[in-house]
């Protein structure tokens, strides 16, 4: 891994990179991103990258390129999205295809990994959009009253504390020791969004009259 590292300071001509993880191994979450950025935003001219078992056969301009044309196909004009955004959401797609959990994955136009980033990110902004409401009527007015769970009286909202709230520290603290696997801060993200979206839709929380946590 560090050997790698020391390959893409030194040889920036290089033509081809294979890195190699094996499944049976894990590092820590900070080393991983390390990698990932090294090997996408460096100016190099990448014509293989196998990291466990996923292969990439496009440079980071191609896939940036790929990705506009997918949104076109969608009728998304990449222009529209800010650069920040549009970056944020290149750079989610490749965290989801480098630490997948599938046997064997591909990237390419092709792949799914579009709208996954889309869907992680949206709802991204829809629990910002929840948390600025409540930093905006309760945190900035001063008001530090007792969080009450009675409130919580949606069994959807149950399902976001207890099956991913509480988790979040467990999850946090594992993706970070050197004998866990990359995936399950993969899984839980993935499983809390799609939970977050199914509740968004159904408990109307920024437009509803009622306290959904404090009275």
């Amino acid at each position: 891994m560090w050997n790698l590292y020391e390959l893409l300071r030194v040889e920036t001509n290089c033509q081809t990179i294979v890195a190699i993880v094996s499944e049976s191994l894990s590092y820590r979450l900070r080393q991983s991103f390390r990698l990932m950025c090294l090997l996408y935003k460096l100016n190099l001219d990448l014509k293989l990258i196998s990291v466990s078992n996923v292969i990439c056969e496009q440079s980071y301009d191609q896939y940036v390129r790929s990705l506009s044309e997918r949104l076109m196909d969608q009728n998304v004009d990449s222009s529209d999205i800010s650069a920040d955004n549009f970056e944020t959401l290149i750079d989610t797609s490749i965290a989801l295809s480098l630490l997948t959990t599938r046997p064997s994955i591909v990237i390419a136009r092709v792949e799914p990994y579009l709208n996954e980033a889309t869907f992680i990110q949206y709802n991204c902004g829809r629990l910002k959009a929840i948390i600025d409401r409540y930093d905006r009527e309760y945190v900035a007015n001063g008001v530090d009253a007792a969080r009450d769970l009675s409130l919580l009286t949606h069994d959807l909202e149950w399902t976001l504390v207890l099956h991913n709230l509480s988790k979040y520290r467990s999850i946090i603290a594992a993706s970070d020791d050197i004998n866990a696997t990359f995936s399950q801060l993969v899984l839980f993200l993935k499983e809390f969004v799609r939970d977050v979206s199914v509740y968004y839709k159904k408990v109307k929380i920024l437009t509803e009259p009622s306290a959904h946590l404090r009275g």
